[in-house]
């Protein structure tokens, strides 16, 4: 799964260089829409539990 860049578009997470136009399943056709505030530090926030939880990859459960 990759994650969305976190000045990636609001709607489906792309760039905004090369954006032009995207279709999504929930946004249909769009072009860039800025995310907030909060959708930014929510994806870093997100980034950095993957970054933290592939650290650990190959460890059960009961050896954290």
């Amino acid at each position: 799964m990759t994650l969305p860049l976190p000045e990636g578009c609001a709607e489906c997470g792309w760039p905004r260089h090369g954006h032009y136009q995207r279709w999504t399943m929930n946004a249909g056709w769009h072009a860039y829409a800025p995310p907030n505030t909060d959708l930014i530090q929510a994806r870093m926030r997100a980034r950095s539990s993957a970054k933290e939880g592939s650290a650990d990859a190959g460890v059960g459960a009961e050896d954290r």
